[in-house]
């Protein structure tokens, strides 16, 4: 019969093997953390499609509690080795139109926004060289209170007031002029359909301006009626005739024609030929 074998530790072996050995370090908390997981097939129970979520609990384990952001189900006792990502927003790159670089997300904690200087940041400067009131009116229509410069449309009017009298009609050069007498190639104080049309929408776009401010907020040394008038050369009361016949002709600013308009001998030329 042979003798069992027997193996024998030494003492000192025993406790360096001991000593050696590393402690348990628990690792790091993952609560309220926002997580990608893998996913994951199981057996006897439902699999796991993973994906991002926010930490719920952690378990002495390392395991812990996930709560997926899409459907707000939760998985318990996910292992951390099915952890992909520890942000996943950083991952999510996007590409802008000034550069094909790959940036991180706006939502990631390392994106930081470029300072860029772009027209519509900065405050419209007001016009210097004026095309024409029209590009006045427009300019005056995308302008605000909170602007650093006045309103350029009151400007333009406020600067008139050290031109002549009708200094408007004169720029712009669409009044009548006089062909016979001794008047002939003056300016009519008479305004045509396309200066009628033109100070309706200056006075349309000033009562738009007033509206703006409160009765202790006006501007100081801003006339706006009185230097349209000026403008036109005339007075403020043939400014609201003006606008009163607009709007009670729908926005049209002919004149009124005879009913018997080219029925009449007197006002038909056909006709008095006929006569002939």
């Amino acid at each position: 019969l042979q003798r069992p074998y027997h193996i024998t530790i030494h003492p000192s072996i025993s406790q360096s093997t001991t000593s050696q050995r590393p402690p348990f370090i628990m690792p790091p908390p993952l609560y309220g953390q926002l997580v990608h997981v893998a996913p994951q097939n199981f057996v006897g129970r439902p699999n796991s499609e993973g994906g991002n979520g926010f930490v719920k609990k952690d378990h002495a384990d390392g395991s812990f509690d996930v709560r997926y952001c899409i459907d707000g189900s939760v998985e318990k006792n996910v292992n951390r080795l099915r952890i992909t990502s520890l942000n996943p927003l950083v991952t999510t790159a996007r590409r802008t139109n000034g550069t094909d670089v790959a940036r991180p997300s706006l939502l990631a904690p390392s994106h930081q926004p470029q300072q860029r200087s772009s027209p519509l940041t900065q405050p419209p400067t007001p016009p210097t060289s004026p095309r024409g009131i029209q590009h006045i009116i427009i300019q005056s229509r995308a302008w605000s209170k909170y602007d650093c410069h006045p309103n350029p449309l009151l400007v333009h009017l406020r600067d008139g007031r050290s031109k002549p009298k009708a200094w408007l009609r004169i720029d712009e050069g669409n009044y009548n002029k006089y062909e016979k007498g001794e008047k002939k190639g003056e300016m009519k104080s008479h305004l045509n359909e396309l200066e009628n049309n033109t100070l309706v929408r200056i006075k349309h776009e000033l009562e738009r301006i007033i509206h703006f401010f409160d009765r202790g907020q006006w501007p100081h040394g801003f006339t706006p009626h009185a230097d349209l008038a000026y403008a036109y050369g005339v007075c403020a009361r043939k400014v609201r005739h003006c606008v009163n016949s607009h709007l009670r002709k729908n926005g049209s600013e002919k004149r009124k024609v005879r009913h018997d308009a080219g029925k009449t001998i007197f006002n038909s030329p056909e006709m008095r030929q006929k006569m002939c």
